[in-house]
């Protein structure tokens, strides 16, 4: 189990260095490849068919974005999907928003767990934790928990 935390920011520029964190990242675990493994945490970055709610977000990421022609990038967790590692919450839920960030109105998920193909095969369930309201104070984020079958 790998828990990572990349450079936070929305900017075309911070997404391209988390691109290069999370190469540095799937070279470090390849290693693991044959074993149970899992990427999770705070990836700061949106999954390539995400959507945010722009408007709900503070005003100085709001010029960011708008600074990008309105686009949010996604080269970061392409680079995990691409290599071989399945989104959870996606999976289960293709439908769902999920937005963890912020509490108690989030606009955006940036929260992950990231299974190789043998935990994979093994994920039951997967969900944004959004109670009890002590969660609220809990972290800047609601946590994503994900369970498996082992």
């Amino acid at each position: 189990m790998f828990g990572i935390h990349p450079i936070a920011n929305l900017g075309v520029l911070f997404e391209v260095l988390r691109r290069w964190e999370a190469r540095y990242i799937i070279q470090r675990v390849k290693r693991y490849e044959a074993e149970p493994c899992l990427i999770l945490g705070d990836f700061n970055a949106i999954a390539p068919d995400d959507k945010v709610a722009i408007n709900s977000m503070p005003p100085w990421l709001r010029l960011v974005i708008l600074a990008q022609g309105n686009r949010v990038y996604h080269f970061s967790i392409r680079e995990y999907l691409a290599a071989g590692f399945t989104d959870c919450f996606r999976a289960l839920h293709p439908d769902d928003a999920g937005f963890t960030l912020p509490p108690p109105n989030p606009n955006s998920r940036l929260d992950y767990v990231f299974a190789n193909e043998a935990m994979k095969a093994t994920l039951t369930d997967c969900w944004v934790v959004r109670e009890p309201v002590a969660v609220l104070k809990a972290s800047d984020h609601y946590p994503v928990v994900a369970e498996f079958g082992l």
